[in-house]
């Protein structure tokens, strides 16, 4: 299959000639070369899967594990950059401001089914609903270790890792020392500044993050964005066993939010957070015990938009508990409870706070039955005030044929329950009259979604282990799917709705869409000496789908859209440390025609496109000091893509986020 087959001709010898002098450099001297000692590396161990430290492949789920060197390879603008990486997730601009991620999942521009945790603190949003990724208090540059797992993972993280999760650690002040300072100049008037500072307190250590970032986003829309965070974390340990955490953050910025399809409607949304996180852990020889407490508070004030203020507060508490028993079988148990509240008068049409409580408990269980077996088995059980009580099971079987070939199979029934905003949505206009007449309304009838899903798996090593394959094939099927169908001229299923002159429709909400998502994605990891390093990505996946769009007196409407997700996503990244410090790295990425719900080009889907982005780097240090340029070049070969949505060209509107060549060049400097 012809994957990068439109790569213009100068890209493609861009990419030669980095091999090139990756080679060339390799022959200048032997030691360049591995030796059988520097080849037998440690497979990755991955925690996100089963929410305990195990070998990748012995995960219930398929996990990508992304380095900070990976991410200081590539020298991202911002964080959703990383995602490009993973294969079957997918990353894309909405606008100048706003960013979303997305894995499986026939999203719109706020995709709601991957969960997120920094640091093992959700940063889900519930009056979005989706994450805030501008205002997470973070920077590509602050983080550590990134894992992604690929695919269903609610027995471990709940609900809303329906389709995914990602889980970010940030660069810990035990592990890291000294201040750290990067700042960044580029087109659309990009500015940003992080600085990370660590010092020792009292039993243990501290750290300070600061960070401005700004841009003016793209041309003829108004999605400038701001946003300032101030982050400080301590890790102490009192004892050999004991450690506690404690975060305190607080964000703040200013967004321009809007359809491109109607420019002169965009906003300004203006978002304010806080949080406060406390955690204590204990480690044993055969058990450990973590749990934490946190509070996240934030507030939006909308000027101009279909939003207007909303707020969100969210509290959370965990416990769990770790245990081996012998060498064949271990287990991690824990439970929770989640308080959210959430106000939006535009939206919800109340003055008064919603709240939202979620009681949960969860068990994985690793066993060993024989030297070459191993499985898991693991469910998570939710109960939330919008559902019924909701029990997610999972299993793994895993077979070692050799000690670097490895087969998995494993199957997974998970359950999303409707979110307190989807659950409680309700627009009206009063117009004045004796009548009520909804825009959107939520069905009170609304269930939960299911999701099952099974998938067969490989990880291999070859080459004296020089090469990682990670590869699985898979099925997904998605009932009862949340979103909004189109009620016209006709009495919805929820509170009786009296239309007015000129305006028969209702949009509802409720379990309107399934769909299938079936295909293959793998992960190429090649050493093929000391300081080169090339990754590949790829997913081949086909969907289906059935959508309840329009309902009317005489007929119900139902669609679908094969390219509701792309068919195709690749990744091609390579990465060479040169002489006397200097460094390079080249990525190739490349999506097929899209059709995001809400987005696209008018009412047609995104043409493929391909990216081609190329970073040079020169390190000069000096005893304890160190400085560091990074140049790079995004879409280097100045061809014009859309990732998410253009304006309604059959309108004559061509604003929205056309991508061009663009250059950015960050200085860091540390000591």
């Amino acid at each position: 299959m012809k994957i990068f087959a439109k790569v213009p001709t100068y890209s493609a010898f861009m990419l030669a000639l980095l091999s090139a002098c990756a080679s060339a450099t390799s022959n200048a001297a032997e030691a360049d070369y591995y030796d059988e000692s520097d080849l037998l590396v440690d497979i990755p161990m991955v925690s996100s899967g089963a929410r305990m430290e195990q070998e990748r492949h012995y995960s219930p789920s398929s996990v990508t594990v992304i380095s900070s060197e990976m991410i200081a390879a590539l020298a991202p603008n911002n964080l959703v950059e990383v995602f490009r990486l993973v294969p079957g997730f997918v990353s894309f601009y909405t606008n100048g401001s706003l960013y979303g991620v997305s894995g499986h999942d026939a999203t719109d521009d706020d995709p709601r089914r991957v969960e997120v945790r920094v640091n093992g603190r959700s940063v889900y949003v519930p009056a979005y609903p989706t994450i805030s990724w501008e205002s997470l208090g973070i920077t590509p540059d602050d983080i550590q270790r990134i894992e992604l797992v690929r695919g269903s993972n609610v027995p471990a993280y709940g609900s809303n890792a329906i389709i995914g999760a990602i889980d970010i650690t940030t660069k810990s002040p035990i592990q890291e020392s000294g201040t750290h300072i990067r700042a960044t100049i580029g087109e659309l008037q990009t500015r940003n500044v992080n600085v990370r500072t660590n010092f020792q307190v009292p039993n243990g250590y501290g750290q300070i993050r600061l960070s401005h970032r700004e841009n003016e986003g793209f041309k003829d829309l108004d999605d400038r964005s701001a946003v300032d965070h101030l982050v400080f974390n301590a890790a102490l340990t009192p004892t050999l066993q004991d450690t506690f955490n404690v975060e305190l953050g607080w964000s703040d910025g200013s967004f321009g939010i809007g359809d491109t399809d109607h420019p002169s409607q965009f906003a300004k949304d203006e978002n304010s957070s806080y949080w406060i996180t406390a955690g204590w852990s204990q480690a044993r020889e055969e058990q450990q015990w973590d749990w934490y407490i946190s509070l996240y508070d934030t507030e939006f004030d909308q000027t101009g938009g279909s939003f207007e203020d909303r707020s969100t507060t969210l509290w959370e508490s965990e416990l769990e508990y770790q245990l081996t028993l012998n060498e064949s079988l271990r287990s991690v148990s824990g439970a929770g409870f989640k308080h959210q509240r959430i106000t939006s008068p535009f939206n919800l049409d109340s003055d008064k706070s919603i709240d939202n409580t979620i009681l949960y408990g969860f068990t994985n269980i690793e066993w060993r039955m024989h030297k070459k077996w191993l499985s898991n088995i693991g469910f998570m059980a939710e109960n939330q005030e919008t559902d019924d009580t909701r029990l997610s099971p999972r299993g793994s079987l895993h077979y070692q044929l050799m000690p670097q070939h490895n087969f998995r199979i494993s199957g997974s029934k998970a359950y999303r329950s409707p979110t307190i905003w989807e659950y409680n949505r309700e627009t009206i206009d009063y117009n004045d009259a004796p009548y009520v007449d909804y825009h959107f309304k939520s069905d009170d009838r609304m269930s939960a979604e299911t999701l099952e899903s099974i998938e067969f798996a490989y990880f291999g090593r070859f080459f004296k282990e020089s090469l990682d394959l990670d590869w699985r094939i898979f099925k997904e099927n998605m009932r009862g799917g949340i979103d909004h169908a189109s009620w016209r001229n006709i009495e919805p299923p929820v509170t009786p709705n009296s239309f007015s002159d000129g305006d028969s429709r209702v949009s509802v909400f409720s379990n309107n869409k399934d769909w299938r998502v079936s295909g293959y994605d793998m992960q190429l990891t090649w050493r093929p000496q000391l300081h080169t390093t090339v990754y590949f990505q790829y997913a081949n996946v086909r969907f289906t789908s059935a959508r309840v769009s329009r309902v009317t007196p005489d007929f119900v409407g139902v669609g679908g859209d094969e390219y509701s997700i792309p068919k195709h996503v690749g990744s091609l990244f390579i990465t060479h440390q040169f002489d006397n410090n200097w460094s390079a790295s080249v990525l190739s990425y490349h999506q097929s025609r899209t059709k995001w719900r809400g987005g696209g080009i008018g009412s047609s889907p995104i043409d493929s496109w391909f990216r081609h982005d190329v970073t040079i780097s020169k390190k000069w240090r000096s005893n304890k000091q160190a400085f560091k340029l990074d140049l790079k070049v995004e879409n280097i070969s100045d061809e014009a893509y859309v990732e998410y949505q253009a304006g309604n060209i059959q309108k004559g509107n061509m604003a929205g986020n056309y991508f061009e060549r663009r250059v950015h060049l960050s200085v860091s400097l540390e000591w």
